[in-house]
């Protein structure tokens, strides 16, 4: 029965599949996908086409260049004293970076440029060096005991300190500020670097700024 019934059935599926159309993918109906679906896909389509890569913009004026300034000093050095406080007045534009070095012409001063070093340390830069330029003493004078004194005056971590003092790692921070100044030939002081432009004295704070305006734009 099973073997008649094939026999039969099959001259007829055969026939079929040889007499039907070829489906064409392009003529398929939109309803194939739901409507919903087909207009996401157009919004999508849209949007890429809608896209605009934008080109970064340069800097604003709001986004200057930040500008390196170096700055060579040492402690017997009155012109230095003077440039130094009018440097104070834009050491905290966020425009500008200001590094100091120490440049002492000699082993006497080193005791007071290792307390300047331990209260950068602390972040009391300013506050040390006004203490030791504004001392009636000559630097050779000022001993370990008066610089612990303006350590406490100016609310220094009295221990962190007195042990920087005597720290070989202070003496090589002091040896390095030396060994740049020499590797940029310094000769005279205060001497200022602004990037790679060289400034000789204590010129008046205009001119340093007139020169930092020129490398920010």
């Amino acid at each position: 029965m099973i073997f008649l019934f094939s026999k039969i059935l099959a001259p007829i599926l055969m026939q079929f599949f040889l007499n039907a159309e070829k489906i064409d993918i392009n003529n398929l109906p939109n309803q194939i996908l739901p409507t919903t679906t087909n207009e996401k896909i157009q919004k999508s389509i849209q949007g890429i086409d809608n896209l605009k890569i934008e080109k970064p913009n340069k800097l604003s004026k709001q986004q200057k260049k930040i500008v390196e300034v170096k700055i060579f000093f040492n402690f017997q050095c009155t012109h230095c004293k003077n440039f130094l406080e009018n440097i104070e007045k834009i050491i905290n534009n966020q425009n500008i970076k200001i590094k100091f070095f120490h440049f002492p012409f000699n082993e006497k001063e080193n005791l007071v440029d290792k307390a300047s070093i331990c209260a950068q340390n602390q972040e009391k830069f300013l506050e040390m060096k006004n203490k030791i330029f504004n001392d009636s003493l000559d630097i050779k004078n000022i001993t370990s005991v008066k610089l612990k004194k303006y350590a406490q005056e100016i609310s220094l971590d009295t221990i962190k300190f007195n042990q920087c003092l005597s720290d070989k790692l202070t003496e090589e921070k002091l040896q390095q500020d030396i060994k740049k100044g020499e590797s940029l030939n310094v000769r005279v002081i205060p001497l200022t670097f602004v990037e790679n432009e060289k400034i000789i004295g204590n010129v008046p704070l205009e001119n340093i700024e007139k020169i930092i305006r020129k490398y920010q734009k």
